[in-house]
């Protein structure tokens, strides 16, 4: 492509490209997320998206557990993260040895799992016969856990991340009885390497701008007249409940990055590579359902109300209004929306109603 400031030919870059949507609402976090996964930077000028993201959904997620791990999508989140590192075979194994139990007691969910892991593995592990043992193959060799016989391998591994996770979690309480939350994030951070951990993924420095943000609104909250992990997080929760979101964080180098905006916000800017997408989505035609129609060239029309027979139906005028193809509130939408990257525009002197002269 042709770059102007240089003079010169060169490949393009993110940079020089931009998607642009006609709304942002539901599609740029997909966009983003996406485009991120691939390890292509991408940019969004939008206000939501921030609590979605994986690091700060797995941290927030921590930060429950600390404050109250009687919590199973907290908890199953973190054991399932990168931070504990337990699959999906291990937590169904987990869980499996918990239904079966005959003797629960009042804890449930995953919680409940943990707490029986804790007080029969060590039991289920002295019962073994060491004589037998050597005779069994390692591959195949089975542990009873409750009524459910497990692999014993699986069962070890199980077992080592859960008392990892009980000492860790419990010394994090311990730390975030005197530690304002933001140094707890900062313990968290170094002692789980999680922080090191998402600057490695695609689009790590965006993933790593998240994190720094949670700490940073965690600094801003420990300045007003609350404190203390349990009002944080409570905090967090009403911000989630009334759908106020702060929007992924920026890196300030937008240039270096695949734009995500609006067509609204895109007037008056250039770009080399344009792509438009979400045409597919089909216009909001609410406004033809109204009982009054207004139109600056079809003027007004309303519905026929005959109170004798107590009914009502859109007048021949109201339906002109709404069948319309190219007029009307939709046309002008389409229109507005071509207008604004209408090449003529930056034309001296020139009508967009009249042709270019010789077409």
């Amino acid at each position: 492509m042709w770059d102007k400031d240089q003079q010169a030919y060169r490949k393009a870059c993110y940079k020089d490209m931009v998607i642009l949507l006609r709304s942002m609402s539901g599609w740029s976090e997909v966009f983003v997320n996406v485009l991120m996964n691939e390890g292509i930077p991408a940019t969004a000028q939008t206000r939501t998206g921030y609590f979605a993201t994986a690091e700060v959904e797995t941290v927030l997620g921590l930060l429950s557990v600390i404050d109250n791990p009687m919590q199973d999508i907290p908890m199953a989140a973190v054991l399932r993260s990168p931070m504990i590192g337990m699959n999906d075979n291990e937590m169904a194994w987990m869980i499996a040895a918990y239904k079966r139990y005959l003797q629960k007691k009042q804890d449930r969910g995953v919680y409940g799992a943990w707490k029986l892991w804790e007080e029969i593995y060590p039991q289920a592990v002295s019962d073994e016969n060491p004589d037998e043992d050597e005779k069994k193959d390692p591959e195949t060799e089975q542990i009873r856990i409750g009524q459910v016989e497990i692999p014993k391998a699986t069962a070890k591994s199980i077992w080592k991340k859960l008392e990892y996770f009980a000492a860790f979690t419990e010394e994090l309480r311990q730390d975030s009885r005197y530690l304002p939350v933001h140094e707890l994030l900062y313990q968290i951070y170094r002692k789980t390497g999680y922080y090191d951990y998402v600057s490695s993924m695609p689009a790590g420095e965006t993933r790593r701008a998240n994190l720094d943000m949670l700490a940073e609104k965690a600094a801003a909250y420990a300045s007003t007249s609350y404190r203390g992990l349990f009002h944080f997080v409570r905090y967090i929760e009403k911000l989630k409940k009334y759908d106020t979101d702060f929007g992924e964080a920026s890196l300030g180098d937008e240039g270096n990055s695949v734009r995500i905006m609006s067509i609204h916000k895109s007037k008056g800017l250039e770009f080399p590579v344009v792509f438009l997408a979400g045409m597919g989505k089909k216009f909001n035609k609410q406004d033809a359902y109204g009982q009054l129609l207004l139109d600056a060239d079809l003027g007004a029309a309303a519905d026929e109300m005959d109170l004798n027979l107590r009914t009502k139906a859109p007048t021949l005028k109201k339906t002109g209004h709404q069948t319309a193809d190219g007029t009307g509130v939709y046309g002008r939408r389409v229109e507005s929306s071509l207008c604004c990257h209408d090449p003529c525009k930056g034309s001296a002197g020139h009508d967009r109603n009249r042709p270019f002269p010789g077409k």
